[in-house]
């Protein structure tokens, strides 16, 4: 996961370490030999703003407050992780028997909430891989003859979709009951999702799942 925040904190402490590096030059001339040289006479050094204690003070309040920011910030971040197993209770489709079942959970302190999702989906023999939609998918998986809540079944991540703190939710089942040599559940290799999503600070992050892991569904390709 990715995580992008540009933040007014940043700029304070930033522009605090600025004000003391100043002072710690405009006080230091001497020692430094800046005395006698074409800088000393730079009118930037002519303004009295904090000297080199108060802003030394300053600095290390403002960085005792971005760390405790930080921390709490950090508390409330969501983080997402996935785990796919083959399991003998399917939880969305209608199986008797065993499935191969994808979970997600949110192993953060902070609820995830999705801003948009797109599915990739590629079929065995096939050179085109497929970028779509929820619908698409469902379509497209119809179409190689694949019946959703009976073959297999996979969550919408719709704008809104949400994962609170240690949440776990199934999304993704492959019915693997009674797979013949010719069944259309064998033409699947990969179906991946990516969610973009943020958390309770606006921060956006972009996960990527593997709903079929690179390695491939073992009952899928033993004849």
């Amino acid at each position: 996961m990715h995580r992008i925040r540009l933040s007014f904190g940043n700029f304070l402490v930033f522009s605090i370490v600025t004000l003391f590096l100043f002072a710690f030059f405009q006080s230091n001339m001497e020692a430094l030999g800046w005395e006698s040289s074409e800088i000393s006479k730079w009118v930037i050094w002519k303004f009295e703003l904090l000297d080199l204690r108060s802003s030394g003070l300053l600095l290390l309040a403002a960085i005792s407050v971005a760390y405790t920011r930080n921390q709490f910030e950090y508390g409330l971040r969501p983080t997402l992780d996935y785990r796919c197993q083959i399991n003998s209770q399917p939880a969305i489709i209608e199986a008797t028997a065993s499935c191969f079942t994808t979970r997600l959970t949110n192993v953060g302190g902070g609820l995830a909430a999705v801003l948009v999702s797109s599915y990739t989906l590629k079929f065995k023999n096939e050179d085109q891989t497929h970028t779509t939609s929820y619908q698409g998918l469902v379509a497209l998986l119809e179409k190689n003859g694949l019946r959703i809540e009976k073959d297999y079944d996979v969550v919408c991540f719709s704008t809104g979709w949400t994962l609170g703190a240690g949440e776990e939710r199934v999304i993704f089942e492959l019915n693997l009951e009674n797979i013949a040599i010719n069944d259309s559940r064998r033409k699947l290799q990969q179906l991946d999702i990516e969610l973009q999503f943020e958390g309770r600070l606006k921060d956006r992050y972009i996960k990527r799942i593997y709903c079929i892991p690179r390695r491939g569904i073992v009952a899928l390709d033993t004849d």
